[in-house]
């Protein structure tokens, strides 16, 4: 009796584990199909639906986000890694996908269409909800945006920034949530026009044109350091609170985004800066940054369409005339020999 209980045991356990393969081999499969789905496309496939739709693409080029790969090429990060760039434990945070795609990591040596936090870092793989987004394209369609969710839409959270802003990272000093949403707020609302701050047309000018390294390297970036001088002092009692001498020598004086006295924030806007020149950055930031992504190679005539203003001797005198105090004379063409700078928006 015990060897035929033993059998019958052995021959249900059989049974069972035969019915429940096809389950098993199932699951898997379905398993499978999704990772196969989930495919990170890339931030010129989400720049040809947002350019049309919000001001997506717009914000994020002149976020650090846009550039973070980049941040793993300094001598800074090499403090912490012989080769950060390559790095796995760097890059999962630096370039989009390489947390949950090997493949995408081999590649970081190279240009990539993944480098850096790009949108799919945060709102998850583009290919599952692309084609939805697409739908809302013609003027006659709206954005559904609970069937993107429903298709695999992230929506981010404090969870979803803290899996990269946390104790991990070498350099991390804290995360306030809040106020980091402001930074990269986008979507729907269209912020007005407003002064960005060279730091933002740095991210794409310095690989695109010799635009900043010429600005560096004139004296319009020191301009405001000029008012803390004795000459200053003799024209004006406190030359860096005087509206007058700040006009012309810090950028988008009380205007939007612009400079403001007494706000830390604000030294990031001090001296003359590109718009200073060619107007709010705002303005055509998104034509720069589609240019950029897109690898366009002159958007400039698009650039000028939005608002970029190409300087012409009417801007130069709103400073250099006889209101200056030391104002000696102006040659227009042998100060724009001086500050050429750029060539349109070149391929990077």
């Amino acid at each position: 009796m015990g060897t035929k209980s033993m059998a019958a045991a052995a021959f249900f356990a059989f049974v069972i584990i035969a019915v429940s393969m096809p389950a098993v081999a199932e699951d898997t499969t379905v398993e499978a199909k999704q990772a196969e789905e989930c495919i990170y496309v890339g931030v010129k496939k989400c720049a040809f639906c947002h350019v049309r739709l919000d001001n997506s693409l717009k914000t994020w080029a002149i976020t650090k986000h846009a550039h973070a790969l980049s941040a793993l090429r300094t001598a800074e990060a090499k403090k912490y890694s012989k080769h950060p760039d390559e790095d796995p434990k760097c890059l999962k945070c630096h370039m989009t996908g390489t947390a949950f795609d090997p493949i995408i990591a081999e590649q970081a040596g190279s240009e990539h269409d993944l480098d850096g936090v790009q949108c799919e870092m945060c709102h998850g793989p583009g290919n599952l909800y692309r084609s939805e987004m697409a739908r809302a394209l013609p003027k006659t369609h709206s954005l559904d945006e609970q069937e993107c969710t429903r298709r695999g839409l992230i929506v981010p959270t404090e969870k979803t920034c803290r899996k990269c802003h946390n104790e991990e990272c070498p350099v991390y000093h804290g995360f306030n949530f809040e106020e980091a949403v402001k930074m990269i707020k986008h979507g729907k609302t269209e912020t007005k026009c407003q002064y960005i701050g060279q730091e933002k047309c740095t991210f794409c000018h310095v690989k695109t044109d010799e635009a900043e390294p010429s600005w560096v390297i004139l004296k319009h970036i020191n301009a405001f350091s000029v008012l803390k001088t004795p000459l200053a002092r003799k024209f004006s009692k406190d030359p860096v609170h005087d509206e007058t001498c700040l006009e012309c020598h810090s950028t988008g004086l009380n205007a939007p985004g612009g400079y403001k006295m007494n706000d830390p924030a604000s030294e990031k806007l001090e001296g003359v800066q590109c718009e200073m020149c060619h107007g709010w950055g705002y303005s055509y930031v998104e034509a720069m940054a589609k240019a950029k992504v897109l690898d366009i190679c002159d958007c400039r005539d698009e650039c000028v369409h939005k608002g970029l203003v190409l300087p012409d001797k009417k801007v130069c005198v709103r400073c250099h005339n006889e209101r200056c105090p030391v104002f000696v004379g102006f040659d227009f063409e042998a100060s724009l020999k001086q500050i050429q700078h750029g060539k349109f928006f070149k391929k990077h």
